[in-house]
């Protein structure tokens, strides 16, 4: 008759898991026929089963069936958190490195529930901090897009504010849950019962505990619709402790012995321990001193009967080591921030520098520019006064008594040596053939002819191509060429232009 039993039950509880996942795989042919890329969807279908096996068996049968690789890794996604909460987290991991060497490739909402899900492991490893930046990239993929539900871009935000809450960020947690809360006006209640829970604890933690109540109560109203015992439990112990704080002792019992029967009624054993404990504060707050010693006793049994000390003494362990690695976390930060500021002075002492040396370089410059100037004020000033004593009668006649000598060699090579035929002849050649130099030549020039060399030398041929214009032995050609032009272009352009004689 034993022997029977157990095979009775055994078979049952094989015959109730195949139900549990024929239902999972019927939720999840209609979440192929939408095609919708929530990984609200995959989460559900494994959320009743409690087992590795049972968790597994079912990952591998989905990701089998799955074609389109968006889907397949949403799948996977929920299948890392789903045993995640069952403490293979390593597995875990491993799953989402694989997704993380190729998550460019993926749509943003998979990117976004990628990073959702490590925000999640982080959480679970008391790590907040670091879960609070992998919920905010969580959020930044999906934020602005359109293509992407109400209901998934709350998830996210709402995740955020839990992040906060878990770093101890307070009032950074509440404005995200009322930036949630927008999207709740919106008519959207997936999320309802999270988010209200949430601002619940946050009010409690920041000290509103009429405003936490208020989201307690109405967090309760959709726990009774959607019969979560768990987020039940947490509900009305929560409640318990608030109005405990108040001093409203009734209600406190309550919600205490509420939570006590639903404790019992759904065989959570282990909770029954909070609710004990805080019934024997309560008793003891009211001077019932044998009620709260019956509940302390109660409560003691469940401890040493389930090893609640190991596991409180776990608890300890982890948050000490939660605190060492915030600590070093802290002297990490203020390391690189003294780093970075020791990086901004040496950057601006750079700055500094290269703008003096900048402005030793203009200034130079300004009185480089300045002497400059000073001598081309001079150079100008000087000639603008020889320019003067050159146009004044008096000036030209000294000069002409001053230049005779030069003049009258000038002449006398003119004459004998008929130096206007050189068709190299220049400022510097004629000065040397007059043995003075190039100035003296020039100012003697001008002074006593009131022309440049140029021109006085241009003359000098024109004159003599008349000459031999007027006789029949010289033709066009040679006669440029023998009076010292250096082209026959040159002398038909100076002959138009000084004698007009057409040839």
């Amino acid at each position: 008759m034993f022997k029977f039993s157990v095979v009775f039950l055994l078979l049952f509880s094989i015959a109730l898991r195949a139900q549990n996942l024929n239902n999972s795989i019927n939720l999840f042919d209609a979440t192929q026929s939408n095609e919708v890329l929530d990984i609200y969807l995959y989460v559900k279908i494994y959320k009743n089963h409690q087992e590795f096996q049972e968790v597994d068996s079912l990952y591998q049968l989905l990701d089998n069936s799955i074609e389109k690789e968006p889907l397949r890794i949403m799948n996977t996604i929920a299948y890392a958190e789903a045993i995640d909460k069952l403490g293979y987290n390593s597995k875990a991991l491993d799953l989402l490195s694989v997704i993380n060497s190729k998550l460019e490739t993926y749509p943003i909402v998979v990117q976004s529930e990628y990073f959702s899900m490590m925000g999640g492991l982080a959480l679970r490893s008391m790590n907040p901090e670091f879960a609070t930046k992998q919920y905010q990239k969580s959020l930044d993929l999906i934020e602005d897009s359109s293509q992407v539900s109400k209901e998934i871009i709350q998830d996210k935000i709402i995740r955020v504010g839990v992040g906060l809450n878990a770093s101890l960020r307070y009032q950074e947690a509440m404005k995200a849950f009322e930036k949630a809360m927008e999207y709740e006006l919106l008519g959207t209640n997936r999320n309802s019962l999270y988010l209200k829970l949430n601002i619940a604890l946050t009010n409690s933690y920041l000290g509103k505990l009429e405003d936490a109540k208020k989201y307690f109560l109405e967090a309760l109203q959709i726990i009774q619709k959607n019969k979560d015992v768990f987020a039940e439990l947490r509900t009305y112990g929560n409640l318990g402790d608030i109005y405990m704080k108040q001093d409203s002792l009734h209600s406190a019992k309550k919600f205490y012995q509420q939570g006590l029967y639903k404790v019992e009624a759904c065989g959570f054993k282990l909770d029954a321990f909070r609710f004990q404990y805080s019934l024997s504060d309560l008793y003891y707050k009211s001077k019932q001193l044998d009620s709260a010693y019956i509940h302390l006793k109660l409560a003691d049994s469940i401890r040493n009967y389930y090893n609640v000390n190991i596991v409180s003494k776990k608890i300890v362990e982890m948050d000490l080591l939660h605190k060492i690695q915030r600590e070093e976390l802290e002297k990490e930060m203020n390391a690189e921030l003294l780093k970075l500021e020791a990086e901004k002075k040496r950057v601006l002492l750079f700055f500094c520098v290269l703008l003096l040396v900048g402005c030793l370089i203009l200034s130079r410059q300004l009185i480089l520019l300045r002497e400059k100037n000073k001598f081309l004020l001079k150079e100008q000033l000087k000639s603008i006064q020889l320019e003067k004593r050159a146009s004044n009668p008096k000036t030209r006649i000294a000069n002409s008594a001053n230049y005779s000598t030069i003049i009258n060699a000038l002449e006398e090579a003119v004459d004998k040596n008929k130096i206007y035929k050189d068709k190299g002849l220049t400022l510097e050649k004629l000065a040397k053939k007059v043995n003075t130099n190039r100035t003296y030549l020039s100012e003697a020039i001008n002074s006593c002819y009131q022309k440049s060399f140029s021109q006085w030398i241009n003359e000098l041929r024109i004159l003599e191509s008349k000459r031999m214009l007027a006789s029949l032995d010289f033709d066009h050609y040679s006669i440029a060429k023998d009076i010292g032009f250096a082209s026959i272009s040159t002398f038909n352009l100076k002959t138009s232009e000084k004698s007009k004689v057409k040839i």
